[in-house]
């Protein structure tokens, strides 16, 4: 459950990020800008499966509780960024 709960999260966190990465991106940039943030994604996710199966003969618990720390860790940064940048403003857009 726990690993659903902070998958859930940084999905969150992702879905919060988008629109503020394509306010942030030029016209001519922003195709470029969003498909990397998705290859990103992609990276992300598999590494975590990568995770769990070389931490599967440790036992479940820790093979579960490796990504779940990597999702609350990754989660936590993205939403403190998302949180700075919406303080201080939409980056490109001034104040």
């Amino acid at each position: 459950m726990l690993v659903a709960v902070a998958f859930g999260a940084c999905q969150l966190a992702t879905v919060v990020a988008d629109p503020w990465l394509q306010n942030g991106s030029t016209a001519n940039g922003r195709a470029t800008v969003t498909s990397l943030a998705a290859l990103a994604t992609d990276a992300r996710t598999i590494g975590v499966y990568g995770a769990y199966s070389a931490l599967s003969p440790a036992g479940g618990a820790v093979a579960f509780a490796a990504p779940a720390l990597f999702y609350v860790l990754f989660t936590a940064a993205a939403l403190g960024e998302a949180w700075r940048h919406a303080v201080d403003g939409v980056p490109g857009r001034g104040r």
